[in-house]
């Protein structure tokens, strides 16, 4: 494969949050696959074989006063809203096929709100065990078992620390001495940081979603200050050769930019 400079990599950063109209005047290193733009980082560096899946990494590698920060933009609160509705019907739902028999119509019902449904992997192939009833007990302690693996920001803590450990697994590779996919790197010896950007809806598209008394009951800026944390108790379990499992952030993209991009 071709050595390519690690400068060759670097492009205007893009956070792709279609509902946010702030743009950053800031230049990164793009690590992901982008339509239309030669491969990132990682695809030259980690191509995905039938052996090795495609890696999960972050969006971009980013240089800000002698630190290296690896970026993950991700429309967190689109993804907390959307699967918070979802698993609220579905649940809702769930509780009834647990305390009665269901009508079939209702039974599927409930099927086609988890059909499709990829972060629901679990929460459908224990409802697909359930298609008779009434429960047994083992199958009723699955199916809630099920449900709980499908709360809204365990599935969000799951996806970020598969992130962090496959940005990990990517500066591994890069900087191993044997690597010569990328010439030029940056200093190994930097102090490197994980951040999670997102954006927080307007009002308005808050108030198509929500109802006003379980939106006022919504803190924004502390929405996802659990994740954080319980990102940090999880990351400490694992082991990491590049990444502190301490220094990760979750930073609305109006602070990021205001921080880190602003010149």
């Amino acid at each position: 494969m071709t050595t390519r400079d690690w400068d060759s990599f670097r492009e205007k950063l893009e956070h792709e949050i279609n509902s946010c109209p702030i743009s950053i005047d800031a230049q990164g290193y793009r690590v992901d696959a982008k339509k239309g733009k030669p491969e990132g980082i990682r695809d030259h560096c980690c191509p995905e074989t039938k052996d090795n899946p495609r890696l999960k990494s972050c969006d971009y590698f980013y240089l800000h006063e002698q630190k290296f920060f690896c970026i993950e933009f991700s429309d967190l609160h689109r993804q907390y809203i959307d699967r918070d509705a979802k698993f609220q019907k579905i649940n809702g739902l769930a509780n009834r096929l647990l305390i009665e028999q269901l009508p079939r119509e209702d039974r599927r019902e409930l099927l086609k709100e988890v059909k499709g449904l990829k972060v629901f992997t679990q929460v459908k192939r224990v409802i697909q065990q359930l298609r008779s009833v009434p429960l047994s007990k083992e199958d009723e302690h699955s199916f809630l078992q099920g449900i709980r693996e499908a709360e809204p920001l365990a599935i969000i803590l799951n996806e970020i620390v598969k992130k962090f450990q496959d940005t990990d697994l990517l500066l591994k590779t890069i900087y191993h001495p044997e690597c010569d996919k990328i010439c030029n790197l940056p200093d190994r010896a930097m102090f490197r940081y994980f951040f999670v950007v997102w954006h927080p809806h307007n009002q308005t598209k808050l108030k198509e979603l929500y109802d006003n008394d379980v939106l006022s009951e919504i803190d924004i800026g502390r929405l996802f200050d659990p994740i954080q944390d319980n990102l940090r108790d999880t990351l400490r379990q694992k082991s990491f050769e590049l990444l502190n499992s301490e220094q990760i952030f979750l930073l609305p993209l109006f602070m990021f930019k205001t921080r880190y991009c602003s010149h």
